[in-house]
């Protein structure tokens, strides 16, 4: 994120770095095209640790890709089941509740990203940590926490680590 400085104050801007162009193990089209992103825009709850010490804030969350080159197999989800990006991009929208993404694999190493991108968000690293420890190496279909558990779940985490901070300062 960069912040800027206007008339009014900061502003917080997204920012990203990338180039557009085709990709390289598909066909050319406009979906396809640079910079990619796995799932549209949400709201987190982020903790961070400042120079004030911890901090709670509401952030959008998204996650943006250039990526030249293949994703033709992932070693932690090492199966029969998920030999190709187009397996890994339907597990993806499984596990990330999405809705249809396009068809090249940058795309994919997008939602790799979203999916283990979990510092400071207590409901991405819920999801990852059920995920990985139920993974079912001869389904298909994960074991997905149902948007309630999962939220349910964060806000207790996040009432804990609360908690701990308190104690931690006490």
């Amino acid at each position: 994120m960069i912040r800027l400085l206007n008339k009014s104050g900061l502003l917080d801007l997204p920012f990203f770095l990338g180039h557009t162009r085709f990709a390289t193990s598909s066909g050319p089209s406009v979906t396809d095209t640079h910079p990619h992103r796995f799932s549209k825009r949400s709201r987190v709850v982020f903790w961070s640790c400042t120079p004030a010490g911890w901090q709670k804030r509401n952030e959008n969350f998204e996650l943006y890709v250039t990526h030249n080159g293949d994703l033709d197999y992932l070693e932690e989800l090492d199966t029969h089941v998920l030999r190709t990006h187009k397996e890994v991009g339907l597990w993806l929208q499984l596990v990330l509740r999405t809705s249809s993404i396009p068809g090249c694999d940058s795309v994919k190493v997008a939602g790799m990203l979203e999916l283990f991108r979990t510092q400071g968000i207590w409901k991405h690293a819920l999801r990852l940590s059920s995920l990985l420890s139920t993974f079912n190496k001869t389904s298909f279909h994960a074991n997905v926490i149902d948007a309630e558990t999962l939220n349910s779940a964060a806000t207790i985490a996040d009432k804990v680590f609360v908690l701990l901070i308190e104690h931690i300062l006490a």
